[in-house]
């Protein structure tokens, strides 16, 4: 992304309902992977630093990125350990974290397996990585263009990946699910009509904005015992063999 899209997410991370309800479950999935126990977590692909605020209120938290502008703004939240460098080869040792993070990353690199492969390598036996990532190629549009995504994800396809990686005890499901039906339409006008050099409005109609966060807070709350067989999210948590 280029630098006026980071500023335009660091400017509405804490306020567009996307942002917010998708960290939210970040934050419920990473704090019962920890079992309420405080935990060494790396956030790889940091960006602008909202996500990585939260994780730091659920143990020693550190966020890598590869991204100047990403780093510049994350840093202005007064977030200790950003670190700059590249997913592919993160820069901290061997079993070092309890949990690691890759928020909506995978689908900005050329190669995934890589950055999956990292990620096994710096967890520790029994650790948990967490992933989300944009679902249905035939999403595909305007709006990943101008994300600089070069896929969407496939639930299967998704799953097989992290087993290749090495992870066991994968859970999957997708996420805005129950928004799907509203945001459809403008998701397939954004696919045919929409601009690949900048992403949609991040800042909705006060009252459309809260009503979409209620419906997606409301299916964060179904999701440990009723998820949704759809959504434009999918949300991964695999685990590192304990031997």
């Amino acid at each position: 992304m280029n630098r006026e899209e980071y500023e335009k997410t660091y400017r509405t991370e804490k306020s567009f309902w996307w942002f917010v309800a998708k960290r939210h479950l970040v934050e419920r999935w990473v704090e019962q992977s920890l079992e309420g126990r405080p935990g060494r977590i790396l956030d790889l692909g940091c960006g602008t630093g909202a996500s990585l605020e939260a994780l730091s209120k659920l143990g020693e938290a550190y966020g890598l990125d590869s991204a100047a502008a990403a780093l510049e703004c994350a840093s202005r939240r007064g977030l200790p350990g950003i670190v700059a460098g590249q997913a592919s080869r993160i820069p901290f040792a061997g079993q070092t974290f309890e949990v690691v993070t890759a928020l909506d990353l995978l689908e900005h690199l050329a190669e995934d397996q890589p950055v999956l492969a990292e990620a096994l390598r710096v967890l520790k036996p029994g650790g948990w990585l967490l992933i989300t990532v944009p679902a249905y190629p035939w999403l595909w549009g305007a709006h990943d263009q101008a994300l600089g995504h070069r896929r969407r994800y496939r639930r299967r396809e998704l799953q097989k990946r992290l087993g290749e990686a090495g992870f066991a005890s994968i859970r999957l499901a997708h996420f805005f699910g129950l928004v799907f039906p509203m945001i459809l339409p403008v998701r397939i006008g954004q696919k045919w009509w929409g601009s690949s050099e900048e992403t949609i409005s991040y800042e909705p109609w006060p009252p459309l904005n809260r009503a979409l966060l209620a419906v997606a807070e409301a299916e964060l709350r179904l999701l440990d015992f009723l998820p949704l067989p759809f959504g434009t999210t999918l949300v991964a948590l695999a685990q590192k063999p304990e031997v």
